[in-house]
């Protein structure tokens, strides 16, 4: 029914349209009002986005320092005991020791021990660092040390090369001196101290031993023990010969820390 019309429109505009008459105005159409509450909004600009700021942002706070593992070596006004071993060392084949370290560059010890030719021993030693480090310490040592000794040895005798033989003086006449001597040794080392920080420290060191009194061992021609190391025999003999008598001789340590002191300070 809509459509009709529509077509009577059409078909009446073609004949006004051949007969040279205007077409008619289309009927106008009043525009249909939008509500208010469905139109878009009016047209903004954005609004540009705040620039991001530091303290919009801020960092996390730091780790906690690790905790110490270990700490630094202490020296000064440090207290020590300890035990040596030793060849021919102030304290013997086995001793001890305390010492005091009342300055960085300095060491007092007193200690004692034993021995197998020249018996018990007593000593007194003083050393200066040369070479401080953090852990280590170089230094050079002076002491004194005392053996209380008993020999026993033939004076007239002289080994002969080869076969163990010896000559004596009167021949046949074997003649053997006994008795007890305080020797007294003047002893120069060089050590290295190395120290950790558990409290505990190693040192090693080398040095020579002088003897003071050869003149308390009565003279001997020769020892029966020669290259078996030194005994009050080779003190007699080097009696005998006036001439001064030393030796050689090496030591470990083993120390403690009883009184820590304090680290070094850079």
């Amino acid at each position: 029914m809509g459509r009709f019309p529509t077509v009577g429109l059409c078909l009446l505009g073609l004949a006004r349209k051949a007969s040279g008459q205007p077409l008619p105005e289309p009927p106008s159409v009043p525009p249909t009002a939008v509500p208010a509450d469905t139109q878009p909004p009016p047209h903004t600009a954005p609004t540009p986005p705040t620039p991001a700021r530091a303290e919009d942002f801020p960092l996390p706070p730091p780790p906690p320092p690790p905790e110490p593992t270990s700490r630094p070596a202490h020296w000064r006004n440090s207290t020590a005991v300890g035990a040596s071993l030793g060849l021919g060392a102030p304290y013997g084949y086995l001793g001890t020791f305390l010492a005091w370290q009342p300055a960085r560059w300095s060491q007092l010890e007193l200690g004692g021990g034993w021995s197998g030719g020249f018996g018990p021993s007593v000593g007194f030693m003083a050393r200066f660092g040369i070479d401080p480090g953090n852990d280590t310490l170089a230094t050079l040592g002076l002491g004194f040390s005392s053996n209380f000794t008993n020999f026993d040895y033939v004076t007239n005798c002289t080994n002969l090369s080869g076969g163990g033989r010896t000559m004596c003086n009167p021949p046949g006449s074997r003649r053997s001196t006994r008795g007890t001597v305080s020797a007294h040794w003047l002893n120069l080392e060089v050590a290295e101290d190395f120290r950790t920080s558990t409290d505990f420290g190693l040192r090693a060191a080398l040095g020579a031993a002088v003897l003071f009194n050869t003149s308390g061992f009565p003279e001997a021609a020769s020892c029966a023990s020669e290259g078996a190391g030194r005994v009050p025999c080779h003190a007699a003999v080097a009696h005998g010969e006036d001439r001064t008598f030393w030796v050689l001789y090496a030591h470990v340590d083993l120390y403690y820390l009883v009184v820590n002191g304090t680290a070094r300070e850079r």
